[in-house]
This record gives structure tokens, C-alpha cells and sequence, in this order.
């Protein structure tokens, strides 16, 4: 009888213990795995009070820099010796100003890329207004405008703004405008925690999870369910062995969640890179990676060179720009400054070399005088290619 009064006390002492320890953990990993299947499958995406701008043959349409319909949206791009492309809906559903939720479904080429929505009203039809669009690897984070004094009235235009380099692009697929309803800013939080960001090179429990703006990760999430789920537990002073058995139930289930999602978030990545790129040779890879348009104007060049010992000089004001394209004009001779990318003095440069210039404030072509001008000097030069931003120059006498 006494044997079987302690099981059953240590029974109820376990139970309790479990009770106490488990929740705050079990909690924290089905918001983060729910939250994520829920962010891959679109189920967060709710229709209610939702208006979408797409990019068609009705806008948007270019009023500054260059624009190009194609099958995959609008892509927008800044003309050259300018800084900024504008691309703008001039029809738009009325009632646009009760929907304060938006998102630019686009894609800028660079990271430092400048996005701004802009829009103009009825009652300012001569002035413009303007909220930045922050974005992280390629993905515009959405705006609320529900405290933006400008966004009010009635809307009568609203465009896409880009501002960097001469030749950057951005591709708009579209705009969603959503009402500020609780529903709505409720799949907009649960995204923002839930979607799994993009490959960025870090660990992927170590990594901020959801916007760029919550900055903290899943694991110190987990730990810190752990720890309150312990801390209430041995409130009720348990045993030794009930709380080992508490201790490792919920570092396991903390653990087996984890793992759970970082193969989910594994998953999203393989199918958004395969989406992204393919699974060609490593060629047609490069003609649909991020530095695609440096690769097919390299490539341009060494089809036309049937001197292996052509120089070339690499100018650029990204050091993986310039890497790049010296990667992909080999074997040819290549010069670049892969640290600073400083151009060199005009003098170590002569007639017939070539000039590989992406993405450069440092260096300025006059096409009037057809030379490149930098603080280094200044040399004749005639074009022989160009692709969004990035330009082949063959030096002349």
C-alpha cells in the first residue's frame, strides 16, 4: 500500500510538473510551424476588402526612364545619365484611400536599390506624395499608410518609383491594397513572423525570422518558452527525477520543433531556387542568376576577341560586380582592383584595351566627346555593348 501511495504521488507530481513545463513551448513551435505552412501555402493572403493594381497593357507605363511589358510583369528601367525611373497607374479604382495596407509585388535588381510608392489626389493634382518601400533580398516589405496623413481623399494616380544607377531595373508584377481591418492586419503580423526569408548565407536557426524589422530568432524564441515552462514548473518543487524528466521533454520537444522547421524552411528554399533558376547546365544557370546581365555581356565580349592576351579593365563600385565580371571574362587578360575598385590612372591604359564599366558613380562617359572621364584621367573610348547598367568600352587612339 505505501509503495503504491508514492507511485502514485510521483505519478500526479510528474503530471503537474509536465502540465506546468509543456505548454509554453508546445505553443511557441505550432505558431512557428502553422505560421509557416500556412505562409507557403497562401493561406495568409486573405481576399477580404483587397484590391490588386496589375501590371498589364492599362499601367503601369513610364513617364521617367524606360519601361517594358513582358510576360512576367512590367520591368522598369533608369535611363541613362539619369538616377530615377518612374512608372505610374493613371487609372485606379475608387475608394483607394480606405484601403491603408499596401504592398509593391516587385522585384528590384539591386539591394541598395531606393523604392518608393508614390500617388497623387484630387484635391493636390499638381503634387505628388511618397512612402519608401524598404526591401530586403529582393523582397518589398508591405507599407501601412493607415497613419499617413497624405494617404486620404480621392487617388487619382499611383506609380512605382526607383532611384540608382543608370540601367538598374526593378520588375513590377503589381500593387496590393488591402482595408485596415483586424483580419487583414492580423495575416499581416502572422506573415510578417512566418515567412521564411531568403538564402542570405547565415544559419537558418541562427537567422531573424519574418520581417527585417524583428530582429530575433527562432531559437531564442524556443529557449525562452523552455525557460518559463521550467521556471512555473519548479514552483511546484518536484523531485529530482520528475524534473530531469520535465527538463528533457521539453528541451526535446523545443529541439524535434526546430528541426521541424528548419527542414520546412530547407524545403521553401530548394523550391524558390529551382523556381528562380533551374536545374540546367551551369550556363543557363548564370543567364538566370543575379548577376545574369554581366555574364551574357562578358560572354558577348569573348565571342568577338581572338586574342588571348586582350587586356581588360574591370570598373565598378560593387566588389561582387567586379569579382564577377572578371570571373566571367576570363581567360582573357583581366585588370580590376577587387578592394577599393578604384580605377587606375588613364596612363597604364592604351588603345585597343577594353573596359568592363558596371554599375559606377566613379566613372562618367561623354558621349558627346565619346571619352570615359574619372579622377584618374580620361580616355577616347567607343561602346561595344550594353545591358542594363553594365557597359563594354574599347579604348581608341
Amino acid at each position: 500500500m505505501v509503495d503504491a501511495s508514492k507511485e502514485d504521488s510521483r505519478s500526479r507530481l510528474l503530471r503537474r510538473a509536465l502540465a506546468f513545463a509543456i505548454p509554453p513551448v508546445t505553443v511557441v513551435v505550432l505558431v512557428l510551424m502553422l505560421g509557416a505552412v500556412a505562409g507557403e501555402m497562401g493561406w495568409l493572403k486573405s481576399q477580404a476588402g483587397e484590391v490588386r493594381l496589375p501590371a498589364d497593357t492599362k499601367g503601369p507605363l513610364a513617364s521617367v526612364g524606360r519601361g517594358l511589358l513582358g510576360k512576367d510583369g512590367y520591368l522598369l528601367e533608369v535611363p541613362a545619365n539619369g538616377n530615377i525611373a518612374v512608372a505610374a497607374w493613371t487609372e485606379v479604382p475608387s475608394g483607394l484611400a480606405d484601403l491603408s495596407l499596401i504592398r509593391c509585388d516587385c522585384v528590384p535588381r539591386r539591394a541598395d536599390a531606393i523604392l518608393q510608392v508614390l500617388w497623387r489626389r484630387a484635391d493636390h493634382p499638381d503634387k505628388t506624395f511618397s512612402a519608401r518601400i524598404e526591401h530586403e533580398l529582393g523582397e518589398p516589405q508591405s507599407l501601412d499608410l493607415s497613419r499617413n496623413p497624405d494617404w486620404t481623399g480621392e487617388i487619382i494616380g499611383v506609380a512605382v518609383a526607383l532611384g540608382g544607377y543608370p540601367g538598374d531595373t526593378v520588375l513590377i508584377r503589381g500593387i496590393d491594397a488591402r482595408k485596415d481591418t483586424v483580419g487583414n492586419r492580423l495575416a499581416k503580423e502572422i506573415g510578417d513572423w512566418a515567412t521564411f526569408r531568403p538564402w542570405d548565407g547565415q544559419s537558418i536557426n541562427l537567422a531573424i525570422i519574418g520581417a527585417r524589422d524583428r530582429s530575433i530568432s527562432p531559437v531564442l524564441l524556443v529557449a525562452v518558452a523552455i525557460g518559463l515552462g521550467l521556471l512555473a514548473s519548479f514552483r511546484t518543487r518536484p523531485p529530482r527525477s520528475v524534473a530531469t524528466l520535465a527538463i528533457v521533454s521539453v528541451v526535446l520537444i523545443g529541439w524535434v520543433g526546430l528541426d521541424a522547421r528548419w527542414q520546412l524552411d530547407l524545403l521553401a528554399k530548394y523550391r524558390a531556387t529551382v523556381e528562380e533558376f533551374g536545374t540546367g547546365p551551369i550556363d543557363e544557370l548564370w543567364r538566370r542568376g543575379p548577376d545574369a546581365d554581366i555574364y551574357a555581356l562578358a560572354a558577348s565580349v569573348k565571342r568577338g576577341i581572338r586574342d588571348p592576351n586582350q587586356r581588360v579593365f574591370v570598373f565598378g563600385d560593387e566588389a561582387y560586380s567586379r569579382g564577377r565580371a572578371a570571373y566571367h571574362l576570363l581567360p582573357l587578360q583581366v585588370h580590376y582592383d577587387a578592394v577599393s575598385g578604384a580605377p587606375p590612372s588613364a596612363q597604364f591604359i592604351r588603345a585597343g584595351d577594353l573596359i568592363f564599366l558596371t554599375w559606377s558613380r566613379q566613372v562618367r562617359y561623354d558621349e558627346k566627346a565619346q571619352q570615359l572621364i574619372w579622377n584618374g584621367g580620361a580616355v577616347r573610348v567607343k561602346p561595344l555593348g550594353y545591358i542594363h547598367g553594365n557597359v563594354v568600352f574599347r579604348v581608341v587612339a
